[in-house]
């Protein structure tokens, strides 16, 4: 039995199988997709029903392909949809293409959590979810060990890790000849050094040169948070997924800094009410403190409040400004605006 229960349109596969396969690494979850080559006829009408009933938590991937249907009784996924609705599964959007949902959609289903399958701020949000919505425990995640094939080398040069997710590479911390990246590593951190302390913290987040320990990864990132590190700071906001009080204190600290990403964090709880009363006026603080540093998304969302008048006086030139902002850094969603506009 499948507790993830995941529905999509065929189109859409090349997008939505690899968004499968990775929230199935994240939460070592399998979640229930129909096979390739099966079609939606009434044999496997029954196969849907049971899976759908199985399920705790109905994950529908939302595109530009959804919000072009104006026969809602006869589309297989909308029926989909609301059968879970009906059984009062858990459901989720995620928009896989940026596609605001059809005012068909909203009339219905407005109400239900919405995540942006875009943004890996977003998916990590949602994965914290799915683990807590699922009671899901870090030692139940399975263990990933680096290998050839399926992790990269925890060294691309010198004190400099590959992790994407990276950003400030060690270059003061010489690796000795003989010696790995990650002793190296805990050495400058045991010896109070705050980015290596992240940096040892992202790789047990991650997985990459040790085994994945969300608890050890916590004590590393609370160890340069409270030398004001800026990064671990968010990082353990994102961590903290099982403590929304303490999650929230870091991001703020983080946001203060000037971190863009806690910022836009900061602004999206205050737009949606997630753990915070919502206020769309606190959402533009913050969205303005982000796109005024340059972040795209932040101005993408800014330029909506101005679009909208939510948190600001409406001001469709201010939009268009923010929008223009933002679709020059290749931001989606706001190109899409300025087109519409």
């Amino acid at each position: 039995m499948a507790r993830i229960f995941i529905s999509y349109k065929r189109v859409d596969k090349d997008t939505v199988f690899p968004l499968k396969d990775k929230i199935q690494s994240e939460i070592g979850e399998k979640c229930w997709i129909d096979l390739e080559g099966i079609e939606s006829d009434a044999q496997f009408k029954s196969v849907i029903i049971k899976a759908i009933n199985d399920c705790e938590i109905f994950l529908f991937m939302y595109s530009k392909v959804h919000s072009q249907i104006v026969d809602f009784e006869n589309d297989w996924t909308v029926r989909e949809l609301s059968f879970a609705k009906l059984k009062n599964k858990r459901i989720v959007f995620i928009n896989i293409d940026g596609s605001p949902l059809s005012d068909l959609f909203l009339f219905d289903y407005s109400t239900k959590q919405q995540v942006d399958g875009r943004s890996q701020e977003a998916l990590e949000r949602l994965f914290a979810d799915l683990r807590k919505w699922l009671k899901i425990q870090e030692s139940e995640t399975p263990v990933v060990t680096p290998s050839e094939e399926k992790s990269p080398s925890p060294i691309k040069k010198a004190g400099e890790m590959i992790a994407e997710e990276i950003l400030f590479p060690l270059k003061e911390i010489i690796v000795p000849e003989g010696e790995d990246a990650i002793t190296a590593y805990r050495k400058a951190a045991m010896q109070g050094i705050a980015a290596a302390q992240y940096s040892l913290g992202k790789c047990y987040e991650k997985g990459e040169g040790v085994p994945k320990k969300r608890a050890d990864a916590i004590r590393w990132y609370r160890k340069a948070a409270e030398q004001g590190h800026a990064q671990a700071q968010y990082a353990l906001t994102l961590c903290l997924w099982d403590d929304p009080e303490e999650a929230d204190k870091w991001c703020r600290e983080s946001a203060a800094q000037g971190y863009v990403d806690a910022q836009v964090h900061l602004g999206d709880n205050y737009y949606n009410g997630w753990g915070v009363a919502a206020d769309f006026v606190e959402a533009v603080k913050w969205y303005r403190k982000a796109a005024e540093q340059g972040d795209a998304t932040a101005q993408s969302r800014l330029g909506f409040c101005y679009k909208e008048g939510e948190g600001v006086k409406q001001d469709i030139d201010e939009a268009i400004k923010w929008f223009r902002k933002a679709a020059e850094q290749g931001d989606e969603e706001a190109i899409e605006e300025l087109e519409s506009m």
